[in-house]
């Protein structure tokens, strides 16, 4: 007997929350590190950058598009995956967790203007030139037309489906384990939380090139759309020089 799909939608809310807390308290870092991937500029040099004004408006200028963009991101991350990996185990698919984590890395991609939004605010050398996220949609969308937005998509679109696979493939290794070896709920809480760290903590870091390639790829408004296996390349020359 076939079990019964249950839709989930507590995950699209925890998703939601996780990501926005998340944002609001780290965003001055991830600031600073496209601070120095942009301007190449150290770690000095990038917070003296942003902190020069010493006010929240100036250091938090930029950070809507990634509120946005995370929250519902990681809501559909979370969300879709669970449920349609629940789905799909129900009408016994094979690879269950691999199509629901692409699935669900295809549904982030979605939200990839927010991306390209922020790439341009937190850029310096746009403060003058746009106001807010508002104003980049409606300029871009005029000036260029609409695939002004999805600049760098085939990276994002690649970083977020093998991301998703890569993250649940493991996740759930690590919850069997846990399972099968702690009989605690306490302590299964926090073995959880630790190794989503931990995951979570690898895989940006395994990601991180392709993050430098879409900021990179972003920087660039109107003109031609270059290719991420050329600008990857004069990357890793720049950075051999």
């Amino acid at each position: 007997m076939k079990k019964k799909f249950l839709f989930h939608e507590k995950e699209f809310i925890c998703g939601w929350s996780a990501a926005a807390t998340n944002i609001v308290i780290t965003y001055p870092i991830q600031k600073m590190s496209a601070f120095q991937v942009l301007f190449n500029e150290n770690i000095i040099r990038a917070s003296q950058c942003i902190f020069r004004e010493c006010s929240v408006r100036s250091v938090y200028r930029g950070m809507l598009p990634p509120l946005c963009q995370k929250s519902i991101s990681i809501s559909c991350m979370f969300g879709f995956y669970n449920n349609l990996n629940d789905y799909l185990q129900t009408r016994d698919v094979k690879f269950a967790r691999y199509w629901s984590g692409l699935a669900s890395g295809s549904m982030e991609s979605t939200t990839m203007p927010f991306e390209r939004m922020q790439s341009i605010l937190i850029n310096k050398n746009f403060n003058k030139k746009y106001k807010n996220m508002l104003h980049i949609m409606l300029k871009l969308r005029k000036e260029y037309g609409i695939k002004e937005y999805y600049r760098g998509f085939s990276i994002i679109f690649f970083r977020n489906t093998m991301g998703n696979i890569c993250f649940f493939t493991l996740k759930h290794e690590c919850d069997f384990y846990i399972t099968n070896n702690f009989q605690v709920p306490i302590i299964q809480s926090g073995a959880q939380f630790i190794y989503g760290g931990l995951i979570g903590s690898m895989l940006s870091t395994l990601f991180y090139p392709l993050t430098v390639l879409k900021l990179t790829l972003q920087k660039q408004v109107g003109g031609k759309f270059l290719s991420p296996l050329k600008t990857a390349r004069e990357l890793y020359s720049d950075g051999k020089n």
